[in-house]
C-alpha cells in the first residue's frame, strides 16, 4: 500500500491552478461505542468530527465545508487514500458501502457567498471484510455553472408553430396522419415539410430538488424519425415515430447495484412540443456495432415492480386524518395482517438458476419494535427491525408516526409458479400496530428472447464492469427494431447483425448502464395524447427583474392588474409568468413546483437584483 505524506495537521487546503488538494487525516477512536437504536444493539466507530444519523446510524460521516467564487458543480477525485482493516460489527446499512471511498458533494448560497460541502463514509467493504480511511488525498474543482444559466437565451418555444403531447409511459411511440391532423389539430399538415418537423422534451423523473444538480438549460430536442418524408410532403400514410418517457423513471446505483424507480408525485404525464420550423430537423441516426467485444450476454435484468399510490398515512391515523405529505403507500395492514401478491408478478422468461433479487419497504407503526416478513416459495425474508413509535397522549403528534423498513435479499424459484405472502404479524402481542406497503420489487434474471410482440426494454447490470459487450437477442424478425435508449432524449437505431431468429450487436459498456428497447415496426404503438396548439413563450429571455410574479391561469387578470400597480406605484421591474409557461420551459410541461424555484433562480443569476417572488393562486 503507498504511504501517505501528510501534514502535522489533519486538513489542509491548497489551490494548483484553479483545482484545490484537500488532505485529510482521521483519528479513529480506539474502541467502539455500543447502544441500544430500536430495539437492538449497534457499533459505532468514530473519529473526531464524525456526524451520526438514525438512517445509518453504524456509519460515521465526514463533513466538510469550503467556500467557492459561485454556483456549478464541484468535481472530486480520490487520489489517494490510507485504508487499514478493523473489526466492524455487520449492519443493515452496510449494502450501502462501496469498495472504495466516495464523496459527495452540494454547493448552496448562503448570506456570505457560495459554499461547497462535501461529504462521504469513510468505510469500505470488500470481499475479505471492512477497511476504514486513516488519511486520504482529494482534488476538487469547481465546474461554472453560469455559462448556462446566466445570460439571456431564447427558449425553443418562443417562435413557430408548437404543438403539445402528453406522454402517460416511456416508450416509442407513433403519430400518424390521423392524429396530427384531427386530434392535435394540425389543420396545415398536407402544406408542410415534414423535414422541418421538431421534437423537442426532457426526459422523466422529477425536476432536481437541489438547485445546483445538473439540468437542461432548455428543452432538448429528440430525434424523430418520418416514414416517408423524403418527397418533402406529409401523406396520410406517413407517420412519426420516436422514443419518449413518461414521468416515472427508473435509475440504477452502481455503487449498491440496485434500481429503483424515482416515482413523480406530482404529475401523472410527461410532455413533448412538435414544432413545425423552416429548417431540418433532429432526426434517428443508426449506431454501428463493435465487431469484437470482451463480454458476451444472453440475458438481463428484469424489473417487476408492484406499487400504487393508494393510502396516505397521514390520513388513516386518527389523531391527524390530515391526508397530507408526498408519501403514498399501496396497501394497509391493520386488521388483516398478511396478503398474497403472487397473482402481482410474471415471471415469463426467467433463468430459475439464477437467484431472484427482492426489495419490499414498508412503514412500520408499533408501540414497539416490530418487523415484516415475505414467504417466497418456502423462503423467508425478513426486514429490519423498525424502532417503536409513541402512540397516544397529547405529544404524539409531534413525534414520528411511522418507521419505514426495509427487505433486502435474495432467493431461489425453481419454476414460474411463484408463491410470494406478505405478513406483518402483531408484534409481541402488541395490539396497537398498523402498518403500509411502499412497495414490492423483484429483480430476476431473464433469457434475452423478444416475446413477439410489444415493447421489451432491457438492460444487464453485469455489462457495467466490462470494456465491451455483445448482445445475443433471440426471437428477432425483420420488423423487429432495438434502440439503444441510454440517453432517453437522444435514441438510436441499433444496428445489427442478424443470423435466423437472432440479432446479435456489439457496444461499449465500462461505466455506463446501456438500456435498449425492442418493439416491430408493425406493431400496434401507442399513440401520445394529444394537448394541442401553445402559444409562444420565452421566459428564458428575461432581463434582471426586481419581482417576479407567477399566477395560476385562471388568476391572469389580478395578476396582471398587480404587476402594473407595482410598477406605477413601487418603480419595481416586475416580469410576470403563468404556471402553465413556467412548467413548459422549466419542467417539460410536469406540473413541479422545482419548476417555479428554477425560473425565479434563473433570473436572479443575472444580476442578484430579483428581490420579490409572488405566488399568484387559491390555495
Amino acid at each position: 500500500m503507498k504511504k501517505l505524506l501528510l501534514p502535522l495537521f489533519s486538513l489542509s487546503l491548497c489551490s494548483l491552478y484553479g483545482q484545490q488538494i484537500i488532505r485529510q487525516q482521521l483519528d479513529w477512536q480506539d474502541t467502539p461505542q455500543t447502544f441500544l437504536f430500536a430495539g437492538e444493539s449497534i457499533q459505532q466507530w468514530g473519529f473526531a468530527g464524525a456526524k451520526f444519523d438514525d438512517a445509518a446510524p453504524s456509519h460515521p460521516l465526514w463533513v466538510y465545508r469550503m467556500p467557492v467564487s459561485g454556483p456549478g458543480e464541484l468535481e472530486v477525485e480520490v487520489l489517494e487514500v490510507a485504508w487499514e482493516n478493523y473489526d466492524k460489527a455487520v449492519a443493515p446499512e452496510d449494502e450501502q458501502l462501496g469498495s472504495q471511498l466516495r464523496i459527495t458533494t452540494q454547493i448552496v448560497r448562503e448570506p456570505e457567498g457560495y459554499f461547497a460541502k462535501l461529504s462521504g463514509v469513510p468505510i469500505s467493504k470488500t470481499s475479505s471484510g471492512y477497511r476504514r480511511a486513516r488519511a486520504f488525498v482529494l482534488q476538487t474543482r469547481l465546474l461554472s455553472r453560469g455559462e448556462q444559466r446566466g445570460d439571456p437565451i431564447n427558449s425553443v418555444l418562443s417562435d413557430g408553430e408548437v404543438y403539445q403531447i402528453a406522454i402517460a409511459q416511456s416508450g416509442v411511440y407513433r403519430l400518424s396522419y390521423r392524429f396530427l391532423k384531427e386530434e392535435l389539430g394540425i389543420s396545415k399538415l398536407d402544406n408542410i415539410d415534414p423535414r422541418n418537423l421538431r421534437l423537442y422534451g426532457n426526459e422523466g423523473g422529477i425536476v432536481p430538488y437541489d438547485i445546483n444538480a445538473p439540468r437542461p438549460v432548455d428543452l432538448q430536442e429528440n430525434p424523430i424519425y418520418i416514414e416517408g418524408e423524403e418527397d418533402g410532403s406529409f401523406d396520410g400514410s406517413d407517420y412519426i415515430l420516436f422514443y419518449a418517457e413518461g414521468p416515472n423513471k427508473w435509475r440504477y446505483n452502481a455503487d449498491t447495484d440496485q434500481y429503483m424507480l424515482e416515482e413523480n408525485i406530482y404529475s401523472q404525464r410527461n410532455y413533448y412540443f412538435l414544432k413545425l420550423d423552416s429548417e431540418a430537423g433532429q432526426r434517428l441516426s443508426e449506431q454501428s456495432s463493435l465487431n469484437t467485444t470482451t463480454y458476451t450476454t444472453s440475458s438481463y435484468d428484469g424489473l417487476l415492480r408492484y406499487g400504487e399510490d393508494r393510502f396516505n398515512a397521514l390520513h388513516e391515523i386518527e389523531t391527524t386524518a390530515t391526508g397530507t405529505g408526498q408519501h403514498w403507500y399501496t396497501d394497509y395492514f391493520k386488521f388483516a395482517r398478511e396478503k398474497d401478491y403472487s397473482a402481482e408478478f410474471d415471471l415469463s422468461g426467467f433463468l430459475p438458476q439464477e437467484p431472484i433479487y427482492v426489495q419490499a419497504v414498508m412503514a412500520l407503526r408499533a408501540a414497539t419494535g416490530s418487523r415484516f416478513y415475505l414467504d417466497i416459495n418456502g423462503q423467508t425474508l425478513s426486514s429490519e427491525r423498525a424502532s417503536s413509535v409513541m402512540i397516544g397522549g397529547p405529544n404524539e403528534i409531534r413525534q414520528e408516526l411511522a418507521v419505514n423498513t426495509k427487505i433486502s435479499g435474495t432467493v431461489t424459484v425453481p419454476t414460474t409458479e411463484l408463491s410470494l405472502v406478505l405478513r406483518y404479524p402483531h408484534p409481541g402481542g402488541e395490539a396497537q400496530s398498523e402498518a403500509w406497503l411502499d412497495y414490492i420489487q423483484l429483480r430476476p434474471r431473464m433469457a434475452l428472447r423478444y416475446p413477439g410482440q410489444g415493447q421489451m426494454y432491457f438492460r444487464d447490470s453485469r455489462t457495467f464492469t466490462q470494456l465491451s459487450t455483445t448482445f445475443n437477442v433471440s426471437g428477432i424478425s425483420d420488423a423487429v427494431q432495438i434502440w439503444d435508449i441510454t440517453n432517453p432524449t437522444q435514441a438510436r437505431r441499433q444496428q445489427l447483425l442478424r443470423n435466423g431468429t437472432t440479432a446479435s450487436f456489439g457496444v461499449s459498456t465500462q461505466d455506463q448502464l446501456r438500456t435498449f428497447v425492442a418493439f416491430r415496426v408493425d406493431d400496434a404503438l401507442t399513440e401520445a395524447e394529444a394537448v394541442g396548439k401553445i402559444e409562444p413563450q420565452n421566459l428564458h429571455s428575461l432581463e434582471s427583474h426586481d419581482m417576479l410574479i407567477v399566477y395560476h391561469p385562471d388568476l391572469a387578470e389580478a395578476a396582471l392588474r398587480l404587476a402594473e400597480h407595482r410598477r406605477q406605484h413601487d418603480g419595481l421591474r416586475v416580469a410576470t409568468a403563468s404556471t402553465t409557461q413556467v412548467y413548459n420551459e422549466y419542467a417539460s410541461g410536469r406540473a413541479e413546483p422545482s419548476a417555479i424555484r428554477d425560473f425565479a433562480a434563473e433570473i436572479f443569476s443575472r444580476d442578484g437584483s430579483l428581490r420579490y417572488l409572488l405566488l399568484v393562486g387559491d390555495g
